[in-house]
């Protein structure tokens, strides 16, 4: 009995023995081998843009693991572009000239010819003209044909430095004028930039009516930018909070009932600076430099600078620096009127004297432009 309890011991820790041996083979496909070939694993593409104009370049790599650690080759392939090199890990992929969605497909494959594909979607060149159909994100400088429309659902995002060139005649028809480029926007729209570089639109003429401008009825922001030659340059229900910069408009904005901050921002040769229909306006640290009217407040309020708080905006206009058609008295205190003499002031300023309008305060203001 004793000594049948030692064979079966004996026999368990051979069976042990044996379970834990592991049997290597070079080519895991073997019939006699146990262990059963993988292909290609978490394989990722870095350094793909989304978003690339036409003839843009993005250096791409690569990474993918191998569970047998066969050694793995790349294949890279797309029909919007060409690449420097189609094999090997790192590659540089130039767009094509072709309008349109594609797919950059990289084939990682191991030694026995197992492999696992793996795509980034990328959307070539930048809508000329019509409907967006996708979001779409434009950079460096770019020529507008015709209406531009963003539909609900869609966001479109000019990126910082970009510019665009608005064409004096309109190719698609899809607005209110059927001679003059619009941009309307139901979706989204985001104009990035900074101080230095901001997103430029301008027409291709340098005249207050070579595009009509942009109609916001979306979604809306703004970090910098430098608008011209626009019959209306913005036409909004308020204006984001950003850095503007307008030249040759009939009206470089046009505001509705929401209240609107505006500074640090200038108006240059313009009909009018901002005409504002039953707004809550606050400006301060703004240029309204050679305008024929700086603002227009029609049944609405504003707040150009108070005794705490000056406006330190500049008024530069050959008609009227402000036009008051509202019963609300308007505080404007700390500006400078281009003028130190006080009747010169009140001559360019629309308000009581000249009809049943609410009055607005000069008094205090500046000796010097700021």
């Amino acid at each position: 009995m004793f000594k049948f309890e030692i064979n079966v011991l004996i026999l368990i820790l051979l069976i042990s023995m044996f379970a834990s041996c592991t049997f290597e083979r070079r080519n895991p496909l073997d019939p006699l081998s146990t262990v059963s070939q993988s292909a290609p694993y978490d394989v990722m593409i870095s350094g793909a843009s989304e978003f690339m104009n036409y003839g843009e370049t993005a250096a791409l790599s690569v990474s993918a693991t191998d569970l047998e650690g066969d050694a793995i080759t790349f294949t890279w392939s797309c029909g919007g572009g060409t690449f420097s090199n189609t094999q090997g890990a790192s590659t540089v992929f130039t767009s094509g000239s072709v309008f349109g969605d594609y797919n950059i497909i990289c084939r990682a494959k191991d030694e026995v010819g197992l492999y696992t594909d793996v795509a980034e979607f990328v959307h070539i060149g930048m809508t000329a003209y019509g409907i967006l159909t996708v979001d779409e994100i434009w950079k460096g400088t770019h020529n507008i044909t015709g209406d531009i429309i963003v539909p609900q659902g869609r966001t479109l995002t000019i990126a910082d430095s970009a510019l665009l060139t608005i064409s004096a005649s309109d190719g698609s028809n899809l607005g209110s004028s059927t001679a003059k480029i619009e941009m309307i926007v139901y979706g989204a729209l985001h104009i990035q930039g900074s101080e230095t570089s901001p997103v430029a639109i301008e027409g291709v003429s340098a005249t207050s009516d070579c595009w009509m401008g942009i109609y916001i009825n979306g979604t809306f922001s703004v970090s910098a930018l430098a608008l011209e030659n626009a019959v209306c340059g913005i036409n909004s229900a308020s204006l984001p909070a950003g850095k503007y910069e307008f030249a040759r408009c009939e009206t470089a904005i046009q505001l509705g009932s929401v209240p609107s901050n505006i500074s640090d921002s200038s108006f240059t040769e313009c009909g009018t600076g901002i005409y504002a229909s039953g707004s809550s306006l606050f400006i301060r640290d703004t240029l309204f430099d050679n305008c024929v009217k700086g603002i227009v407040n029609i049944n609405g309020t504003a707040d150009l600078g108070t005794s705490l708080d000056h406006g330190n905006n500049s008024f530069i206009c050959s008609e009227y620096s402000f036009v008051n058609i509202s019963s609300a008295n308007i505080d404007a205190l700390g500006n400078w009127w281009n003028s130190l003499n006080s009747t010169v002031i009140d001559s360019a300023i629309y308000d009581d004297d000249e009809g049943g309008n609410g009055w607005v305060d000069y008094s205090d203001f500046l000796s010097s432009q700021p």
